[in-house]
């Protein structure tokens, strides 16, 4: 196992990227891709049937999974359904518990050319203010969501002016006939992909601003540090709002390669489930902030 910590890619160079990949281990650098969306649909296209992403709702059972081709499908059904309440540039704020509809609604608004905003569902009144902040600095005009999270937390939704204003679209229940309808936008490197909001445990959150580009060259130089191929396995319980869980989910597309997930609170509730997923699924990369490990060694014999 190779661990992935917080800030390694800072350390990589341009020079380190420079390096010879054979037609069967390929990745990303075949392409030259622009996005990580034209990514996924050249994957859907050379992997179709292979499975990229798997999530154990439990940390143990597989709840759902799928393939390159499935995905892309589903992407593009969302992203026809994003482009008919949105134009190329706004803002949208995702709110997502965990699980693969999350991955499926950002790589949609990458293919719609929205702005993600990725973010985790308050679960109280202390979590609003920081949506509050979060919209009135990003001038977010929609919200993506499932059915689930609108119906659990209507209430608290609509005690909030700024929230309740904006259209809410579910994307759980889009029907994948709505593919055919996508529009590609023709996005560019250096279209705005993301806004990665801060905590804002010590101040107002700041949003850093990421663009297609830049999501490209992080999935570029993590591929190159852990010296991935398309035959790499990843396992993961990051959170997948925060930008290093994000990055290793993306990182499976752009390898081409399988990503198996669960949910953080699996992690925190029983620790073996992410070493025992990691011997399962024969991973050759997993990782995490210094705590995980910490975690590891406190709660398991």
């Amino acid at each position: 196992m190779k661990g992935v910590l917080d800030g390694f890619s800072q350390t990589i160079t341009d020079r380190d990227v420079q390096t010879d990949i054979s037609h069967n281990n390929q990745v990303g650098a075949e392409t030259d891709p622009v996005s990580m969306g034209e990514m996924l649909r050249h994957q859907a296209v050379v992997r179709a049937e292979q499975r990229v992403y798997t999530f154990l709702h439990d940390g143990e059972t597989v709840s759902e999974h799928l393939t390159f081709a499935e995905m892309d499908l589903k992407v593009r059904a969302i992203a026809a359904h994003i482009q008919a309440y949105a134009k190329p540039g706004d803002r949208t704020l995702m709110l997502y518990p965990p699980g693969l509809d999350y991955l499926c609604a950002f790589m949609a608004c990458l293919y719609a050319d929205v702005v993600a905003i990725p973010a985790y569902p308050p679960r109280n009144k202390r979590h609003v203010p920081r949506f509050q902040s979060i919209l009135a600095d990003s001038r977010a005009t929609l919200i993506l969501t499932t059915t689930e999270i609108i119906d659990s937390m209507e209430k608290l939704f609509m005690q909030v002016p700024e929230m309740a204003s904006l259209h809410w679209l579910t994307t759980d229940d889009v029907s994948t006939d709505l593919s055919t309808r996508w529009q590609d936008p023709q996005v560019t490197a250096d279209n705005l992909a993301f806004l990665q909001y801060t905590s804002g445990s010590t101040s107002a959150p700041k949003g850093v601003m990421l663009t297609q580009g830049n999501l490209v060259q992080n999935q570029k130089l993590i591929q190159t540090a852990c010296e991935h191929t398309a035959q790499t396995n990843y396992v993961s319980w990051l959170p997948l709002f925060h930008d290093m869980g994000l990055g290793n989910a993306l990182q499976t597309i752009y390898i081409g390669a399988h990503c198996v997930l669960m949910p953080p609170v699996s992690f925190v509730q029983k620790p073996m489930r992410w070493l025992k997923a990691i011997s399962d699924y024969q991973a050759h990369t997993s990782g995490g902030p210094n705590f995980g490990y910490e975690f590891c060694l406190k709660k398991i014999d």
